[in-house]
């Protein structure tokens, strides 16, 4: 894979025909996907309210961790790793903030992104919308309560561990900070050589770093697709960061409407709601074969 300096503007492209930048976006599907394959998205933010009915049917499942054990129990509530990969029924992913199976999203940032992502990279704007993205599955990956949106540490690296140990086709991350980690940065290598492509937020800058590297954003691989966030007009939100490396877009990022827990409707801004519209959208170029434009 390689680079692109490319710029985005999903609201502004018309075209029932493929652009140029969806043709880029089209050449990181994944080789082992088909137009009839389920597709896994690993989402690495502050979690999911799973009870929301447009979810239900969008949830990645660890085969592992289903049906009966020996004596015939539910894999899924027995209490034991019957996968054997470190975690006690992980069903839909795991919670590596508090070590265990529970998934809530206390605030609703994991799963205002993921109504985008599913819908399609488009709003969601009532509780119960059309799944565009029919064949997506979300593997729920919580790092964090929402209490550090930036943090990073040993949970966000495990959470990338699990979702290239799972098979994740598609990795999405809101979150990020201003330094390397050797560690982090070792993992994104491997997740590049993997082919796994890995949708990352260019980070919202704060006053007194308006210019500094956002990482993972900034790491560089070909595999990352950073993404800033414009307004209605195609402006740059004044809090965007801009990293440079990898395949950078724009993508709207002002104000976009989707789930938040409990079945309820919230408007959010910020680079993480453009990453996920662009998510959503690259993921439903890849459902379809890549042969219509979503950009409209």
């Amino acid at each position: 894979m390689r680079g692109w300096g490319l710029v985005i503007f999903g609201i502004f492209l018309g075209s029932t025909q493929i652009s140029f930048a969806e043709q880029n976006l089209c050449e990181l599907r994944p080789s082992s996907l088909n137009i009839q394959s389920v597709l896994t998205v690993a989402i690495i933010d502050t979690g999911l309210d799973t009870q929301i009915p447009f979810f239900r049917d969008h949830l990645w499942t660890n085969p592992g961790e289903t049906g009966l054990d020996s004596q015939g129990r539910d894999k899924r509530t027995n209490g034991i790793d019957d996968d054997g990969n470190g975690y006690i029924d992980d069903v839909h992913g795991w919670n590596f903030a508090g070590q265990n199976n529970d998934l809530g999203d206390e605030v609703g940032h994991g799963t205002h992104v993921a109504g985008l992502i599913v819908s399609g990279g488009k709003e969601v704007l009532s509780p119960s919308p059309l799944a565009i993205n029919v064949r997506t599955r979300v593997m729920v990956l919580k790092y964090h309560d929402g209490r550090n949106i930036q943090g990073r540490g040993r949970a966000f690296q495990k959470a990338l561990e699990y979702a290239a140990r799972e098979n994740a086709n598609v990795i999405h991350i809101s979150g990020g900070g201003y330094q390397s980690l050797p560690q982090e940065k070792r993992l994104f290598r491997q997740l590049a050589e993997k082919g796994i492509p890995v949708v990352v937020a260019s980070g919202n800058k704060q006053a007194d770093r308006p210019h500094a590297p956002f990482y993972p954003s900034a790491y560089g691989f070909t595999n990352l697709i950073s993404v800033s966030a414009v307004d209605n007009g195609g402006r740059l939100l004044p809090t965007t960061n801009e990293s440079p490396g990898g395949l950078f877009l724009h993508e709207r990022g002002a104000d976009l409407a989707s789930l938040l827990p409990g079945s309820r409707i919230g408007r959010m801004t910020g680079t993480s709601q453009a990453a996920a519209l662009l998510c959503g959208r690259m993921i439903h170029l890849w459902e379809t074969g890549c042969r219509s434009s979503v950009l409209k």
